[in-house]
């Protein structure tokens, strides 16, 4: 089914309009083994090329990179960033998304100060020292 095809339950609806212009993270997680199975259990395919289909819709959206799947677009709003979770259905062929998905969601990022990666990496204040 084409995305822009889709309707979203009113109480889905209302509830992201009820959310906070801001910033809004999309994770996802592919299976891997359903992605190179042979058919019919997979799509004998290479999974980059599904990984570099879902980067190119989500850097067309305004989305950058924040982790390997995780992605992160600022000044936007939860409904926006739900029906660019829903454009991924749009990755070839049709239904491969649909198969190989094991997670897909949506949240909202209310202070990037909680981000403390650097702060646990090597010679950050929480690292031990070596």
């Amino acid at each position: 089914m084409d995305p822009d095809e889709i309707l979203i339950p009113m109480a889905v609806f209302e509830e992201l309009m009820g959310l906070p212009f801001g910033s809004y993270g999309i994770a996802y997680d592919i299976s891997t083994q359903r992605t190179q199975d042979n058919v019919p259990h997979g799509w004998h395919a290479n999974r980059s090329n599904t990984y570099d289909e879902l980067v190119n819709l989500l850097l067309a959206a305004g989305y950058q990179q924040d982790q390997l799947s995780v992605w992160i677009c600022d000044d936007t709003t939860a409904t926006q960033a739900y029906w660019t979770m829903l454009s991924l259905s749009r990755v070839r062929p049709s239904g491969k998304l649909e198969t190989t998905i094991q997670g897909l969601k949506m949240y909202h990022v209310f202070n990037q100060e909680f981000d403390i990666t650097e702060y646990m990496q090597l010679g950050g204040i929480y690292s031990p020292i070596l």
